[in-house]
C-alpha cells in the first residue's frame, strides 16, 4: 500500500518495517499512499520535534522518560512539561492515515520534518524533486476554526562595532538604571499589540539623560535574551559624579511618568530603577564616539509594525524587533529580528538596515533568510476548506488578520487568518512554487511551556475535517501529473 520515496540528496528516506520509522538527520519525508481517485496527490505536512521545557522543580529526563500526561476536564495535559502536543498531535494525525479511511481518497504524501522549532533546517534540506506541487496541508497549527493561508518569513541579523573606551572621569561613580516590568512578547504574533520595547525605552532614557547637565559618562548598555521575543528588560551603567545623583533620580521620575502615559495595559508594571553596584572593578566608559553611534543607531532602528497587509485586513505584513543589545570585550553588537509575509519587502528592509549600519560605522553578519508564505484569499484549497467546515459545524467562515480571536473552546466558528510568525509552510512555498497551502489543528493551548494541554474533542472534529477535505481534494480534476 505504501512507496518508500528518498530525496535526491538523500536526506529524506524512511524505513517501514511494521509501521517502524527510522528518522535520517536533517529531514525526513515520504509515504505514498495509493490513491483510490486520480486526483492530484497531496502532501500531508507536519514536524516530529518538540520543545522539552519542563518546571524548574521537576527531575523528568526527557531522554530517559515518558511524558506523563492526564485527562483533566476534556484535556490532556502534561503538569510540570511540555505535552508535546505541538506537533505530536500532527504527527499522530498523519500516523492515523495509514488505517482505513473513507474513499475515494487521493495519493498522500506524508512529509516528517526535524528541527522545526530551532531552525527549520529540516524543511530547509529537503529536495523539491520527489514532492507533488498541488496540494499542502500543514498540520502545525493549535486553534480549531482558524484556517491559516500566510506566514511570515524572517530574518536575524547582527550589527557589529568596535568600541573606544576611555579611563571613567575623575569622580565619577558607576550607577546601574534598570528598565522592567514590560509585558514582552512574541516579536512576530504579539507586535501589533504595542508592547514597549525595553531597549527602546532605554535608548530614549539615556539620549534625555545626555541633553541635561549631569557631566555623565556611558559604561555599559544591554539587554534583550531571545531573537524572537520583544525585550522585556534593559540595564545600562552610568558613571556620575555623586551630586548629581538627585538631579538624575529626578529626571529619571519625569521620564518615567511621560513613557507610562505611551504604555498599554499589559505594559502597567513598568519601571525605571536606579541603584549603585556596589563594589566593582574600577571600569572604563565608552568613547563619546562610540556612545553616540550606539545612541543613533538604537534611536534610529525600527521597532513594531512597518507595513499591512492587504490580502488580510488587519495583518501586520512586515516588521521589525530590536531584540538585543550587548557590549563584551572591544565590540558591540546590536541584533534585529526582521519578518515579512513578501520576502522582496524583507530584503528591501534589511538593505535600510544595511545603510543604517554604514551611517553609523557598524558592519553587518547576516543570518539566513527564511522565506514567507503570503496569503492567497482566492485559494481553492481555503475555498473548500470552508466548505467542508461549514457541513461539519454549520457555522459560516469569517476573516481575520488577527490571530488572537478570543474563541473559546467548544464555540464552533471558523476563521480565516495569516500569522505574522514563521511556519514551514513558508519553505515550501519557495521549494514548490504555486503549491496551495493550508494550515489547521486541534486546539492546543500553553504550547512550548510546562501545562501543554490539547482539548480531546477538537482533535477529532479536526481529524473530521482533514478526512472531509481529503474527500473533496479527491474530486478535484488533475492539473498535472504527478509521482
Amino acid at each position: 500500500m505504501f512507496q518508500v520515496l528518498e530525496d535526491d540528496d538523500r536526506f529524506a528516506s524512511i524505513l517501514v518495517t511494521g509501521l517502524f520509522l527510522k528518522l535520517i538527520s536533517p529531514t525526513l519525508v515520504a509515504f505514498v499512499r495509493m490513491a483510490w481517485a486520480s486526483a492530484d496527490p497531496v502532501i500531508i505536512q507536519t514536524h516530529v520535534d518538540m520543545v522539552c521545557e519542563k518546571n524548574a522543580d521537576s527531575l523528568h529526563d526527557f531522554e530517559k522518560q515518558g511524558i506523563l500526561a492526564e485527562l483533566v476536564a476534556g484535556w490532556i495535559l502534561a503538569r510540570n512539561t511540555t505535552l508535546g502536543a505541538d506537533n505530536g498531535l500532527g504527527v499522530a494525525t498523519a500516523m492515523a492515515l495509514f488505517g482505513p479511511i473513507p474513499s475515494p481518497a487521493p495519493a498522500l504524501v506524508l512529509v516528517f520534518t526535524v528541527k522545526e522549532e530551532v531552525s527549520l533546517d529540516g524543511a530547509r534540506a529537503l529536495s523539491p524533486s520527489v514532492l507533488p506541487r498541488r496540494w499542502l496541508l500543514n498540520l502545525d497549527s493549535e486553534e480549531y476554526g482558524i484556517l491559516y493561508i500566510g506566514s511570515a518569513g524572517g530574518a536575524t541579523d547582527i550589527l557589529r562595532s568596535k568600541v573606544m573606551r576611555v579611563p571613567l572621569s575623575a569622580g565619577l561613580e558607576p550607577y546601574d538604571l534598570i528598565v522592567d516590568g514590560l509585558a514582552g512578547g512574541h516579536s512576530g504574533a504579539d507586535i501589533h499589540l504595542g508592547h514597549k520595547n525595553a531597549l527602546k525605552v532605554a535608548a530614549e532614557v539615556v539620549a534625555k539623560l545626555f541633553q541635561i547637565e549631569l557631566s555623565a559618562q556611558l559604561i555599559d548598555f544591554a539587554g534583550g535574551d531571545k531573537d524572537n521575543a520583544i525585550p522585556r528588560l534593559a540595564f545600562v551603567r552610568l558613571g556620575l559624579p555623586s551630586e548629581k545623583v538627585k538631579l538624575l533620580e529626578e529626571s529619571l521620575r519625569s521620564f518615567e511618568s511621560e513613557i507610562r502615559g505611551e504604555l498599554t495595559e499589559a505594559d502597567k508594571d513598568f519601571r525605571i530603577s536606579l541603584k549603585s553596584p556596589g563594589a566593582v572593578e574600577w571600569p572604563e566608559a565608552l568613547h563619546e564616539a562610540t556612545r553616540g553611534a550606539l545612541q543613533q543607531l538604537l534611536e534610529a532602528i525600527p521597532h513594531g509594525p512597518l507595513r499591512s497587509s492587504e490580502q488580510v485586513p488587519g495583518l501586520v505584513e512586515t516588521s521589525n524587533n530590536l531584540a538585543k543589545v550587548s557590549i563584551a570585550g572591544d565590540t558591540v553588537s546590536v541584533t534585529h529580528f526582521a519578518r515579512s509575509a513578501v520576502d522582496a519587502q524583507l530584503a528591501e528592509f534589511r538593505k535600510k538596515m544595511k545603510d543604517l549600519a554604514d551611517s553609523t560605522g557598524f558592519q553587518v553578519d547576516y543570518g539566513v533568510q527564511l522565506p514567507g508564505w503570503a496569503p492567497n484569499a482566492k485559494s481553492r484549497l481555503l475555498e473548500l476548506s470552508k466548505e467542508v467546515f461549514v457541513e461539519l459545524e454549520g457555522r459560516t467562515p469569517e476573516e481575520s488578520g488577527d490571530v488572537t480571536l478570543g474563541f473559546l473552546p467548544g464555540i464552533l466558528s471558523l476563521a480565516v487568518a495569516a500569522i505574522h510568525a514563521g511556519l514551514e509552510c513558508g519553505v515550501f512555498a519557495e521549494k514548490l512554487q504555486g503549491i496551495d497551502m493550508i494550515s489547521f489543528g486541534p486546539d492546543i493551548q500553553g504550547a512550548h511551556a510546562p501545562g501543554e494541554k490539547v482539548e480531546v474533542s477538537s482533535v477529532a472534529r479536526n481529524w473530521e475535517l482533514l478526512l472531509g477535505l481529503l474527500a473533496r481534494l479527491a474530486q478535484e480534476p488533475p492539473q498535472r501529473a504527478e509521482l
